[in-house]
């Protein structure tokens, strides 16, 4: 309904009987029979006003077209009847019309005319376009009208919101766009934004803010080129915070003043003298790297295939193993590490560390398809329903010159995993010699896992103290994230989840994959535990070896609080540590397992330094370095290495780097004065760096790092002296029909040295010689088509110099890739059909074949991560299941299209999820609960994603106001601590506590 519309009727109806009687007795006038006058307009003829101008008036009062109201039948005389009169009074009042001239039909009339296919009878059709229409043969839903059956109609035909027939009227923040008042709507009541009147479709980097999943939007479109085009870590735009906002074309981090006359933004923000370049780039995913003592570079992808380059300038990798059979390339999961043997190539092993695709004991594939990139979790069981059940592998391969030669050897197969994230981690050789390896927990990241959940059968890890198919309840069930204190429950066989293990490398007597000898608990009670030195990890994703010392430091993930730095001192004495993982989270009791009252979790709480604090943790709300433009919210730690290398000044010697790749910024800790890490130093060495997954030192002394969403190594390093510039190449177009005319500009190239000049040499004709122009913006024509590999070399005064390239097609354009959506908002198991469709102008329709897909998961707290779900090569259209995760949330289907001559588009479509809420209180009120991961004071609401599984907890006994209450009841009937699926209208939930006397 339209407001404007209540507000025109209401207003009319409210005229008074008096004001009746007055224009009753005022408009009853003659009117000539010579005058000629059109329904509604004045005449000229006569000095008295005639009765079309009462009508003109009362139409002018009624808001709507002086023709509504005509009335045609006139006596002889010529005289309007006073009838009549009355009739069109109790028109403008809203009372029924007895219509005297049918020939004199009009919009609003509720009459189909000569001029219109529809007709809903409302009379302020100006108001409303939609009112009176031409375009259409019956009233239907989605014409923008409200008919009988409809409690508010959009005008859009998309059946998923076209007619809503549970709302009382059309709203901003209804999530639904409405003609003529609203263009997108984000179904976000809480944000002035909310509702945009001047865009087509919610999308980053149309300028405006979307709650949950933008921070800030500049308006600049062309994300994929510009990073900062759409940004989620900070919180209001402002000069000088190194992102090209509205009116500023540049501005670096810090500075006083923003310019405009420049065209890139600022990029990697480093310290003076340090510099950030690409070193390998067209890797699919690399999630871990490892330098020889030969030169070459062995990188991990984590589709399950390891590549061997024999040196940073070597274009040509050579596949040196392929294990895409047996890893289960899904979420998080995947192959994730490898490490060199420590006298490598002299004994030519290398170990991988992997999601095996099958249950422990099982055979891969089990979920996934023999030599696939991608695989997937059906639901049933649903990767975050029950989990598709895998487990974790260590492998030794060996090298015979760049490949593999044999079967992979298998080491350990055990971490047991249901849910697709928290899986293995990392793989170190210590300087003990030792091969150091960790595992993740394999837990569910949506709710309070203890292992509740299963298909075709519960407890699938066969956790204590419950039998496999048998349900683990509290207080005493050991499954699910309690598999991380495994250690600290004997009677059951001890698993590997939440782990860092010390085994033997070697073929030795000991026995390739044993424990060593001197490891804390070898020769004990249970051979399961010998190899285990630490535990109580959520996910140790990433550690580091301190060189000549026996310390290992490890980043612990954390789940919605806390990300941690574990400091191992010595993995060959007891007590084995224990870093406390679920019952702790940082420094502090976890508050929602503190709630559900584990017997595992109370019995450690009970203990005085029985847990292992941090060294250094970081909370997800926080800045790491007040000030370092990292941003908040999603927070992974993803990285750590101590840096050893003498190519960076003398204070990063033994310093503690770290990175985080939600947050897309690399840290360092420097030594104190004691020569320890101290916290106290902590800044940040690298800002805006891409998504980097794992650190290393190398041969030079430089830092590079896994950039693994944007396939590619790169390298941190320092010049002391001379900078070298840093080449851009910024071209109008990069494609196009032949003859093409381009403009090139290297404007945007820079150098770190203050007052250095820059001069050009370009290959424009792509022939690999420097000799076509010397102009900072030359300008080109490609008269024969062809790829030209363009070149640019930018040099200093000092002779140093840096190279970039772009590509340009003459004679062809890339494809136009749009993206087909059933339904645009979804709830958890929902299945989204999808459909992809492009237009190439030179190859027409396109094969499957040039269509390759990506389903993403965005979580967004406050900054956003992603996680990619899965990738989809050859298929034009498929399906998915939307996830489980907390919420904000959202999902993105995101096509790249490739024409025969090379060319991509790449284009995404948002998928919001639709929400529910989840109320909470207590009898008395006050008392605390949780709900997910938070711990709350009740009465408390939580905005979960519709249909997500959320565990509500209740402490048994809890002390309040002076007085010790025990838990009764929930008022659903449930458990202390029971799941509860969020239905779209939501739930509200009251748990009954009782005071002891």
């Amino acid at each position: 309904m339209d407001t404007s519309r209540s507000v025109t009727s209401n207003g009319i109806r409210s005229l008074s009987l008096a004001f009746l009687s007055f224009v009753l007795s005022s408009f009853l006038f003659v009117l000539p029979a010579s005058a000629s006058s059109e329904c509604g307009q004045p005449s000229t003829s006569g000095e008295q006003p005639m009765a079309s101008d009462a009508f003109a008036v009362l139409n002018a009062a009624a808001g709507a077209r002086s023709c509504m109201m005509c009335v045609c039948d006139v006596d002889s005389s010529g005289t309007v009847s006073a009838t009549d009169a009355l009739s069109v009074l109790k028109k403008a009042v809203g009372y029924d019309m007895i219509l005297h001239c049918p020939a004199c039909a009009v919009c609003g009339d509720g009459v189909v005319g000569e001029d219109e296919q529809c007709d809903d009878a409302e009379a302020n059709s100006d108001l409303i376009p939609d009112a009176c229409r031409s375009d259409c043969t019956v009233p239907s839903c989605g014409d923008g009208v409200t008919d009988s059956g409809e409690a508010c109609d959009d005008g859009d035909s998309d059946p998923g919101d076209a007619c809503l027939p549970s709302c009382e009227q059309a709203s901003c923040g209804d999530g639904n766009v409405h003609v003529g008042v609203e263009e997108c709507d984000d179904a976000n009541v809480s944000d002035q934004d909310s509702c945009l009147t001047d865009c087509r479709s919610a999308a980053c980097g149309d300028g405006f803010l979307f709650v949950g999943f933008e921070e800030c939007d500049d308006g600049v479109s062309n994300s994929d080129q510009h990073a900062d085009a759409c940004r989620t870590d900070c919180r209001l735009p402002a000069c000088g915070d190194g992102v090209r906002d509205q009116g500023e074309e540049c501005e670096p981090p810090g500075s006083a003043s923003c310019t405009a006359d420049c065209k890139t933004p600022s990029g990697i923000g480093l310290p003076v003298g340090f510099q950030d370049s690409l070193v390998i780039g067209g890797l699919s995913n690399p999630t871990s790297f490892r330098f020889a003592s030969d030169g070459r570079i062995f990188i991990a992808e984590k589709r399950g295939v390891v590549k061997v380059f024999d040196g940073i300038d070597d274009p040509s990798p050579d596949i040196f193993a392929d294990l895409r059979t047996q890893v289960h390339n899904y979420w998080d999961r995947g192959l994730l590490a490898l490490e060199l043997h420590p006298d490598f190539p002299a004994e030519p092993y290398i170990f991988v560390l992997y999601t095996y695709d099958a249950p422990i004991g099982g055979q891969a594939p089990t979920w996934g398809e023999a030599g696939v990139d991608s695989d997937d979790c059906p639901s049933p069981p649903g990767a975050t329903a029950d989990g598709c059940v895998v487990s974790g592998r260590l492998s030794r391969i060996e090298a015979f010159g760049n490949s593999m030669i044999g079967p992979e050897r298998v080491m350990i197969e055990n971490w047991c995993q249901q849910y697709p994230s928290h899986s293995i981690g990392d793989l170190r050789i210590g300087d003990d010699g030792a091969l150091y390896v960790s595992g993740g927990d394999g837990s569910s990241f949506s709710f309070i896992d203890y292992g509740q959940r299963g298909f075709p059968w519960l407890n699938p890890c066969n956790d204590a103290p419950v039998g496999i198919g048998e349900l683990q309840e509290p207080p005493h069930a050991e499954g699910g994230s309690m598999r991380s204190q495994d250690l600290r429950t004997p009677g059951d066989p001890t698993g590997y989840a939440g782990t860092l293990l010390r085994v033997n490398p070697d073929d030795t007597e000991a026995g390739l994959g044993e424990a060593l000898a001197d490891n804390p608990l070898y020769g004990g009670g249970a051979y399961e535990d010998d190899r285990i030195v630490a535990y109580g990890l959520r996910n140790p994703f990433r550690f580091a070896v301190r060189e000549g010392r026996d310390e290992i430091w490890i980043g612990d993930v954390g789940w919605t609080t806390w990300e941690e730095i574990n400091r191992f001192v010595s993995p060959t004495e007891l007590p084995v540590a224990n870093f406390g993982w679920p019952c702790y989270e940082g420094a502090y009791r976890q508050p929602a397992y503190d709630s559900v009252d584990l017997t595992v979790c109370e019995e450690l709480y009970a203990q005085e330094e029985a847990v292992v604090a941090p060294f250094y943790s970081y909370h997800h709300g926080e800045d790491v370095d007040s000030g370092d433009l990292c941003g908040t919210g999603g927070s992974a730690i993803s990285g750590i290495e101590f840096y050893a290398g003498s190519a960076f000044p003398g204070e990063y010697d033994g310093s503690l780097l770290f990175s985080d790749a939600s947050r897309d910024c690399i840290w360092a800790m420097l030594p104190g004065l004691d020569g320890e890490p101290n916290p106290e130093t902590v800044h940040a060495l690298a800002t805006r760096a891409p998504n980097p997954i794992s650190l290393e030192v190398g041969p030079q002394g430089g830092l590079y790092y896994a950039d693994v969403w944007g396939g590619a190594i790169r390298k941190i390093e320092y010049f002391a002296g001379n900078s070298p510039p840093q080449a851009e190449i910024w071209s109008d177009v990069d494609s196009g029909a032949a003859p093409l005319t381009v403009s090139f500009d290297a404007s945007g190239s820079t150098d770190a040295d203050p007052g250095d000049l820059l001069t050009y040499s370009w290959d424009l004709d792509g022939d690999g010689s420097f000799d076509d122009s010397t102009q900072v913006s030359p300008i080109y024509e490609y008269l024969a088509p062809g790829a030209y590999v363009v070149g640019l070399r930018v040099s200093d005064a000092a002779g140093a110099d840096d190279e970039a390239q772009v590509v340009i097609n003459a004679g062809n354009v890339p494809p136009l890739a749009t993206i087909d959506v059933d339904g645009a908002a979804w709830s958890v198991g929902d299945t989204i059909e999808f459909n992809g469709m492009a237009d190439d102008g030179q190859d027409g329709e396109l094969p499957a074949s040039a269509f390759s897909w990506e389903v993403l998961l965005h979580h967004c707290p406050l900054g956003c991560h992603v996680h990619l779900i899965q990738e989809l090569d050859g298929v034009t259209g498929a399906s998915v299941v939307a996830p489980d995760h907390e919420y904000p949330s959202l999902l993105e289907l995101r096509l790249t299209v490739t024409d025969s001559g090379g060319l991509s588009d790449v284009t995404s479509k948002l998928l919001l999820p639709r929400t529910a809420i989840v109320a909470v209180d207590t009898v008395p009120s006050g008392l605390s609960v949780a709900v997910g991961s938070e711990g709350l004071e009740a009465p408390a609401e939580v905005t979960v994603i519709a249909g997500s599984s959320n565990t509500v907890s209740a402490p048994v006994v809890q002390e309040f106001g002076g007085q010790t209450y025990e838990f009764v009841s929930w008022s659903d009937g449930g458990d202390a601590s029971h799941e509860v699926v969020a239905p779209a209208s939501g739930v509200a939930l009251t748990a009954i506590y009782a005071a002891v006397q």
